[in-house]
């Protein structure tokens, strides 16, 4: 036989051997496959229950909160506070929105009268008020945006010389290790879409609840906020001390408990 018919031959004779080698394995897997399926599944699974803003559980959740458990377009994984600050010579507003941790606080209350009966600096009052109340548990924020109402006040934070009112708010950046960012509520610059957004509503709502004179109002008017569905906790400590670390003359007056609403968690 010819050499180059014996390569031939082996060749050929390699083929047979490699495909009836995969026949036999494929058919012996195809029936240990067989046989796993009708064999009965020993395995225990661990049940897990959701439990919506709704209080239902399981299948009972509806489409809109199974969709907020996986993304939540307004959150942010950094720190940040959005703080909306809106007041008259009698009221002062102010919104702290929590943007890792999906909450919301706010108050509503009435300045002392001897802040109305002495003062001008009502917008300055009440970012002073709101960052004391608040200000704490912002230690190590990544960022704090403030919207103040009062054009002086952001004019003179953010003027590059020193000046009283910078020295009063700047004090509670170095002792809380947090940058705050004043902006006019009105014309402001935000470069993150979605925070526009939260920004705008934060703002509107604060100058809104100006006028509500009920709790009953406020509840109307938080509900066309846009993080309406967040956690939202009123606050109702008299904030006296608060307002008065901007000092001013005369005599110091209580707040009445009537400036002050009953503590509702929304």
């Amino acid at each position: 036989m010819e050499h180059w018919e014996k390569l031939g031959a082996g060749v050929l004779g390699l083929l047979v051997a490699v495909c009836a080698i995969f026949f036999v394995f494929d058919r012996l897997l195809k029936l240990r496959n067989d046989q796993r399926h009708q064999q009965p599944d020993s395995r225990v699974g661990i049940p897990m229950v959701f439990r919506s803003s709704a209080g239902k559980s399981g299948s009972q959740i509806p489409r809109e909160d199974m969709e907020r458990l996986i993304y939540e377009e307004y959150s942010t994984e950094q720190y940040e506070i959005v703080l909306a600050t809106a007041e008259t010579s009698e009221k002062a507003v102010a919104i702290c929105v929590y943007l890792s941790d999906l909450r919301v606080e706010y108050y509503c209350q009435r300045f002392p009268e001897c802040c109305v009966n002495n003062s001008e600096e009502f917008s300055l009052r009440n970012v002073v008020g709101a960052i004391n109340l608040w200000g704490p548990g912002w230690n190590g924020a990544d960022s704090v945006a403030i919207l103040c109402q009062d054009r002086e006040v952001v004019l003179a934070v953010n003027d590059a010389s020193e000046n009283r009112i910078k020295s009063i708010l700047e004090r509670y950046a170095q002792k809380f290790e947090y940058g705050m960012n004043f902006q006019l509520g009105d014309n402001f610059f935000c470069s993150d879409v979605d925070g526009q957004e939260v920004w705008e509503s934060a703002n509107a709502i604060a100058k809104r609840l100006l006028d509500a004179k009920t709790v009953e109002d406020e509840t109307k008017v938080w509900s066309s906020f846009i993080l309406e569905h967040w956690e939202r906790t009123r606050r109702d400590e008299k904030l006296q001390d608060q307002f008065h670390f901007v000092p001013h003359p005369g005599p110091l007056s209580e707040l009445d408990e009537k400036d002050i609403a009953p503590l509702i968690d929304i």
